[in-house]
């Protein structure tokens, strides 16, 4: 678990809250915003510590594959290249499809050596303006403890202590 509560933010940011915000992902904090479908838990997509803290905090198995939220230029160092994918991205990006494809190797080094990865270039406004600041992608799940209903609000959700 999280040492202290795990902040929840929302669209659109104060200046104040960005810089905290790029701070958490620059610690390696985690941190809860609205993507296109419920509210993620989220950490910066650095290394697979994070998807592991992000797993620990929902009490998921410790080797759960992790998506990551990406942009389209980031997804091209993730992804090993394959010209489905770009169609495919090229289709129904930005927005709420994770395309699972074979991992470059730097993001099977994100994954804990897995050969495939599951990405997605978010079309909510905040993930987007967070991964362009933080110049990161994001890994990201749902903000909910492990077998529990995913939160389409920021109302209820807690981590931490």
């Amino acid at each position: 678990m999280t040492s202290k509560q795990t902040k929840i933010y929302r669209a659109p940011l104060t200046k104040p809250q960005l810089a905290e915000v790029l701070l958490a992902a620059k610690n390696n904090a985690l941190f809860i915003i609205p993507t296109d479908t419920v509210y993620g838990l989220c950490a910066a997509a650095l290394s697979p510590q994070n998807a592991q803290k992000i797993n620990a905090a929902k009490q998921n198995p410790p080797s759960k594959p992790m998506q990551i939220l990406c942009t389209k230029e980031q997804a091209k160092i993730l992804a090993a290249p394959s010209s489905l994918f770009n169609k495919l991205a090229a289709k129904f990006w930005p927005g709420p499809l994770t395309l699972i494809v074979k991992a470059s190797a730097r993001g099977a080094a994100l994954q804990g050596g897995l050969l495939t990865i599951g990405l997605r270039a978010p079309k909510a406004a905040l993930a987007r303006q967070i991964m362009r600041a933080a110049k990161a992608p994001l890994f990201a799940t749902s903000a909910n403890m492990h077998g529990a209903s995913s939160p389409d609000s920021g109302t209820g959700i807690r981590f931490g202590a």
